[in-house]
């Protein structure tokens, strides 16, 4: 499940046999950084850990050895497939965010680590990557360019390092980690339609991001297209069909 009211360590501290009741296989679970104001109602992005991680704050394991606690305290039987999110593209936090930043980068990768040693710690799959656009276009070129005029094989060589360190990070704390993508490699099928080149579409910089993660990635561990197009689907066929867009 991956939605609105998404559950945080608390609720599934108290609650994991009751989530399990359900016809699933796992769910999304949001960290919270304030977990006392999450009690008393602040659950915004502003409180969200993994709408954070690209931002400008380093994390710190120790802020959160409670709510991995509370995640260790499931003793999950059917829900296998337990992830913690990541919004990659916020405009709130990656605004301003530049690829050939590397204080910056290092920061971000930093927070994956953090990140993914509570999901190890834990006893998670792994994390949710979300590279849709929110406000802040990342993966474009064209928008990109206009911060720092550097080629395009420029831009997809810087892209390409920064997936393999925020790799090394994950795998570091999570060598057998699933990152469950949204949109991947297939969401260049659709924004090429009515464009002459890569560099010319919104998502131009995703790919070159995405190579550099298995390229990181240890033998144990997994990217997951997750085809977001077909959260609609009903029919055999469209399953089929998505299967090898993929």
């Amino acid at each position: 499940y991956y939605g609105w009211g998404l559950p945080d360590p608390q609720y599934v501290r108290d609650n994991w046999r009751q989530m399990e009741e359900v016809p699933l296989d796992g769910s999304g679970i949001l960290v919270a950084i304030n977990r006392k104001a999450w009690q008393q109602g602040v659950k915004g992005d502003s409180n969200q850990l993994g709408r954070q991680i690209m931002g400008p704050r380093e994390f710190h394991i120790e802020e959160f050895q409670e709510s991995i606690a509370d995640l260790r305290s499931a003793r999950w039987r059917s829900f296998s497939h337990n992830f913690l999110p990541v919004a990659l593209s916020l405009n709130e936090y990656a605004r301003g965010l530049n690829w050939f930043d590397d204080e910056r980068w290092r920061i971000i990768t930093k927070n994956f680590g953090v990140l993914s040693r509570i999901a190890g710690e834990g006893k998670l799959r792994g994390l949710i990557l979300d590279p849709e656009h929110y406000g802040y276009l990342l993966f474009s070129y064209p928008s990109q360019k206009k911060q720092r005029d550097r080629s395009f094989e420029d831009y997809t060589n810087v892209a390409r390092k920064r997936g393999r360190d925020v790799m090394k990070a994950i795998s570091a704390e999570l060598p057998d980690a699933t990152l469950f993508s949204f949109y991947a490699y297939t969401m260049l099928s659709s924004e090429m339609r009515g464009h002459s080149s890569l560099k010319e579409t919104n998502y131009s910089l995703l790919p070159a991001f995405y190579d550099g993660l298995p390229e990181a990635m240890p033998s144990g561990a997994t990217l997951v297209d997750g085809y977001e197009y077909s959260y609609g689907y009903k029919k055999r066929q469209d399953f089929v069909d998505g299967f090898f867009r993929i």
